[in-house]
């Protein structure tokens, strides 16, 4: 096993090389969660790993409830399948609580989120989806809070709670919704099936990965971490390089790495966010050309598995490179750029 070959399993696996799937929820179910931070640009990272991406084909998606936006690992937003929602809400709400309590400072009062959620309940039943700048007004109005960070915090203590989920895509902002009227529940997993089902979902779409890599993406603790991988030990192989031990799912897919592939990653891609070490695929040196310290992160160019530049679609597509060796022909990167303007439009 070598770096590159490494690399070339995650591409496969992630179903940013030879993607096999066209349906948004399999890609998403496939792939555990996916990051959904910035808005405009979260379609396009189940779009690149469509078979025949269009946006309109993820807009149907969301519409018709078949992938939904959430707050669930390490309490950022991502996007989930509609089969997995309610599990994924129960693994990480209380935690994600704890989380909210402790960056707002401020606890509620059982009373006082029972009288948020009947509000709740009654303002966006009926399928409607609303924003926070839209909440927020409403909050006031109904004389609850006249505070904005109220609101804020209580939307993700709803989220926590599993009261609220992402809505329609209809602005330029997350919306919320009720989770239950949305997505009714069906089945709950015990938390060993919860556990088990994410690890197995982890390694199937991010191997070769290791221990700490999937400790970093799944946000669980180290002995939930111990549990899951004990779970699908049977399903998983490992091997070493420079001294790590990565995990290979039995799904691990095979193939060869087209060279002249170019990728114009959005930012938040699983390609780095999946990993804790992302060294693989991002030079060190070029780390700050991905990602800031406080955790944004830019859209990202792609070649021969590593970053090599960056992209922008607003107002218009531009990019530049900063990579001191790999520079792609320009028939390259017109057809990553055709790829991307027919996403979007």
């Amino acid at each position: 096993m070598t770096t590159q070959t490494l690399v070339r399993q995650r591409l496969l696996n992630q179903q940013l090389l030879s993607p096999c799937m066209d349906s948004p929820r399999e890609i998403v179910s496939w792939m555990g969660v996916l990051q959904a931070q910035e808005y405009r640009m979260f379609p396009w990272a189940i779009g690149i790993r469509m078979t025949k991406p269009t946006r309109q084909k993820v807009a149907a998606a969301i519409d018709r409830h078949e992938i939904v936006c959430a707050h669930l690992n390490r309490a950022t937003w991502q996007v989930v399948s509609s089969e997995d929602i309610h599990w994924m809400v129960r693994l990480y709400g209380e935690r994600n609580k704890k989380l909210a309590y402790g960056y707002y400072r401020r606890d509620f009062e059982p009373s006082v989120l029972s009288r948020c959620y009947d509000f709740l309940h009654t303002t966006l039943e009926g399928g409607r989806s609303l924003t926070c700048e839209e909440l927020i007004p409403l909050f006031r109005e109904s004389g609850i809070s006249q505070d904005k960070d109220f609101v804020k915090h209580l939307l993700r203590v709803a989220e926590a709670d599993g009261i609220l989920c992402g809505g329609d895509m209809r602005s330029r902002y997350h919306s919320y919704a009720l989770l239950d009227e949305r997505i009714p529940q069906k089945t709950l997993l015990s938390t060993e099936e919860s556990l088990m089902l994410l690890a197995r979902k982890y390694f199937q779409s991010h191997a070769p990965a290791t221990w700490e890599d999937y400790r970093w993406w799944s946000g669980l603790t180290a002995g939930e971490c111990k549990i899951g991988l004990s779970l699908i030990e049977k399903e998983l192989d490992t091997f070493n390089l420079s001294g790590q031990t990565y995990y290979t799912h039995e799904r691990n897919r095979n193939g060869r790495m087209n060279h002249s592939l170019v990728h114009f990653l959005p930012p938040y891609d699983e390609l780095l966010l999946g990993y804790k070490n992302r060294t693989a695929t991002l030079a060190e040196h070029h780390e700050a050309y991905a990602h800031n310290t406080h955790g944004l992160f830019y859209p990202i160019i792609l070649q021969k598995g590593q970053v090599i530049g960056n992209w922008n679609i607003t107002p218009s597509l531009t990019h530049k490179f900063f990579h001191e060796t790999i520079t792609p022909m320009e028939t390259e990167i017109s057809g990553a750029e055709k790829r991307v303007k027919a996403f979007f439009g």
